[in-house]
């Protein structure tokens, strides 16, 4: 995807959740995330599988938003994850 397009997606995205979700979300850029679920931990990684899905963006508000195309990018709700569940967030180089 071209880096403008991508921008602009982000920001749309970023306003629309902010929007629905009544609560800022960070500026900062997540690349990847790893968190403990059912004793497990998962890592969680900007263009790859999750869920069944292709990761598009991690958003981190008051819990950490995963969007795919079916949730929270096109339609539907971000998957949430307690920010408490997390174990390392990498983020995009500035």
């Amino acid at each position: 995807m071209e880096s403008q397009t991508a921008e602009v997606l982000w920001s749309l995205t970023r306003q629309r959740l902010e929007g629905a979700l009544q609560m800022p979300i960070w500026d900062k850029r997540i690349q990847a995330l790893c968190f403990r679920t059912d004793g497990e931990q998962v890592r969680i990684v900007i263009g790859e599988p999750f869920d069944g899905e292709e990761v598009l963006m991690i958003f981190q508000a008051n819990n950490l938003l995963i969007c795919t195309a079916s949730h929270g990018m096109y339609r539907g709700k971000p998957i949430c994850i307690p920010k408490e569940r997390a174990v390392a967030v990498e983020f995009f180089d500035a």
